[in-house]
């Protein structure tokens, strides 16, 4: 069992309470066709508020587990808070209303296990989430959400003393009920300490984190239900996510040293056994966006590098939160649902993918299942220390934040940037504030160079500290600056020996099915690069985006190639297979293939992720 300290030990980095933060620009328009994608979600919410025995009403499973409703109100909140819809933030309260008033006399929250038998502990945890994000934005209900999480953790405690069974998911989900306890102990104690710590030992004594979960290429059980590999992967690359913050969450428990160290090292062994440059923690992402399942497993990796970023502020964490998000983050795949009963009685066709889904249905009858991921971006990208005497920019993108700090300091920030989607990325930013205050930008690991200048003065090179944080000395009044981030064409050796290819955290792949690559080849088509060789395409191109339509222009890459020899033909999957590095590189020409972000590949599962290399001038060969 994991000793618990006398206290805790401190959170490095907190959370701004929800609605401080917002989307603009690209980012925003980005955000608002995915609410447009939510179809119907006030019918949706007819599955989840006439519900007596179940999160989802008139006896029927829309979601596959029983934390159907748990997951709608985590990421609705979020989404409600963010983007100021007055539907959905109504119905949000109601539902929190509504599993508050019919918390049982023990302390459960949610329905009774009525359809497999026992209780589903993990079904409860991303509720908790979402009431805490509630509690932190709406002080007004903070006292009625914290008492009955207190009595909820009454119940787990007992729960546990009693031995009762959890199942494969509370094991990898315990990390969200730790989270919560330790949010409980810091803000709202309420004289229950000893509880919270004591439930925090048994938590960690039986959920084993991490190495439970490190084998991906395990099958997973579900019940009586064997999932196939390629989704048994994702669940378990979700899992061993979640493990992740166990770890985390466990070195503010000991203190002890050795905990903190084992957090990055057990990250890294598990990026590296992933084995691919998404910043994914499965092996193979083919198959990305084709089931909630590596939605969530997607959506998982961003929210641990997020923890563990707030606990340590390694740079790293926060470098992998932009790779996950403007790479695999853009196919995360919410699910639709289609029933006459979801039909509006009228619909106007002014969302962006009404042409797209009519051809198939009516899309007033459509709502969206799983709607996770861009908006946890959002909510991290500033943090501020636990004191709220500065403010950090984490994540560097468009963003207003409207905040208090310590000393009620009112502090309002701007951002205007197209980050990362051009060569010399500007950030320029205003900053209002009642009183001085230090703002810190995080300055990105691949933006070398980078400088900035202050109200109007001459630009000066930044001057990041060892966790990559350039500091700002911020007066009352007002405050201007113009930050430039160059983002270079770089690349970096994975863990087969490959080389993947980037501009800051956009990664570049070969895509056959894009415009630029129709020349004849036939899918399957492989390559090894020169990398000396990578330049950006002249004139520029611009794409059009499949996936992300509000992004703005894009840059493609060419480089000089060299085909593989494949056995994949269009008769068959067309899948490319991973090179491997001891196959001879064939004889053929040298030719100019075109790299595209990964966020605009038609079809994922198709693209080269990353590359052999060989060189032009060492091969001899002439380049055609």
């Amino acid at each position: 069992m994991t000793p618990v300290s006398a206290r805790l030990g401190p959170q490095n980095l907190v959370s701004l309470p929800l609605g401080d933060i917002k989307p603009s620009g690209w980012l925003m328009r980005a955000m608002k066709t995915q609410d447009s994608l939510m179809g119907k979600h006030e019918g949706f919410y007819q599955y989840l508020s006439h519900a007596d025995t179940e999160w989802v009403g008139w006896s029927e499973n829309v979601y596959t587990i029983e934390g159907a409703g748990s997951l709608w109100f985590r990421d609705m909140v979020t989404i409600a808070g963010m983007l100021e819809l007055p539907t959905l933030s109504s119905q949000t309260e109601q539902f929190l209303d509504y599993y508050l008033d019919t918390q049982g006399s023990d302390g459960w929250l949610g329905p009774e296990a009525n359809n497999i038998g026992r209780r589903s502990v993990s079904g409860r945890f991303p509720f908790l989430i979402g009431a805490m994000r509630v509690a932190e934005a709406q002080p007004a209900r903070a006292s009625k959400i914290v008492a009955a999480l207190h009595k909820f953790v009454a119940l787990m405690n007992k729960m546990l003393h009693q031995g009762e069974p959890w199942e494969e998911d509370e094991y990898a989900y315990a990390s969200d009920l730790l989270v919560i306890l330790q949010w409980l102990y810091d803000m709202h104690p309420d004289g229950n300490e000893s509880v919270l710590t004591e439930t925090m030992s048994m938590i960690t004594a039986i959920s084993d984190p991490y190495t439970r979960w490190a084998d991906v290429s395990e099958q997973v059980d579900l019940g009586d239900d064997k999932l196939s590999p390629d989704l048994a992967e994702a669940f378990q690359g979700m899992k061993l996510a979640k493990s992740l913050v166990t770890l985390g969450a466990r070195t503010r428990m000991s203190g002890d040293q050795s905990d903190h160290d084992s957090i990055h090292s057990a990250w890294k062994d598990a990026i590296r056994n992933a084995g691919q440059p998404l910043g994914l923690l499965m092996r193979d992402p083919r198959l990305l966006g084709s089931s909630p399942g590596w939605t969530h497993s997607t959506v998982e990796a961003m929210r641990t590098s997020q923890y563990l970023y707030t606990l340590t502020r390694d740079p790293a964490y926060a470098e992998n939160v932009d790779r996950v998000f403007y790479g695999a983050g853009q196919f995360t795949h919410w699910g639709q649902i289609d029933d006459i009963r979801l039909c509006r009685d009228h619909y106007l066709p002014d969302g962006p993918y009404y042409e797209l889904f009519k051809q198939f249905s009516d899309p007033s009858c459509g709502a969206i299942l799983y709607p996770e991921g861009k908006f946890d971006f959002a909510f991290g990208a500033f943090l501020a220390p636990p004191d709220k005497t500065s403010l950090l920019h984490v994540h560097p993108g468009p963003f207003t934040v409207n905040t208090t700090l310590a000393g009620d300091n009112r502090v309002a920030v701007t951002v205007d940037t197209t980050y990362p989607f051009s060569l010399e990325v500007p950030l320029t930013t205003t900053i209002v504030s009642q009183q001085a205050f230090v703002y810190y930008v995080r300055i990105p690991g691949g933006s070398i160079g980078a400088t900035i200048a202050v109200n109007g003065s001459d630009f000066t090179p930044c001057h990041p500290t060892e966790d990559g944080l350039h500091a700002i000395q911020i007066q009352p009044g007002t405050t201007n600056f113009v930050l430039k981030l160059p983002l270079n064409i770089v690349t970096e050796t994975s863990p087969s020996g490959n080389v993947a290819v980037s501009q800051g955290p956009v990664l570049f792949t070969f895509d056959e099915f894009q415009q630029s690559n129709h020349d004849g080849r036939g899918r399957g088509s492989q390559f090894a690069i020169d990398p000396s060789t990578l330049a950006y395409s002249t004139p520029a191109r611009s794409l059009w985006s499949f996936r992300v339509p509000a992004l703005p222009v894009h840059r493609t890459i060419v480089v000089a190639a060299r085909a593989l020899p494949s056995s994949v033909n269009d008769s068959e999957a067309a899948v490319p297979q991973i090179p491997d590095p001891a196959t001879p590189l064939g004889t053929g020409s040298v030719i100019n293939v075109t790299l595209t972000p990964y966020a605009d590949s038609v079809f994922p599962r198709h693209v080269m992720l990353d590359f052999p290399t060989f060189s032009v001038a060492e091969s001899g060969a002439s380049n055609t």
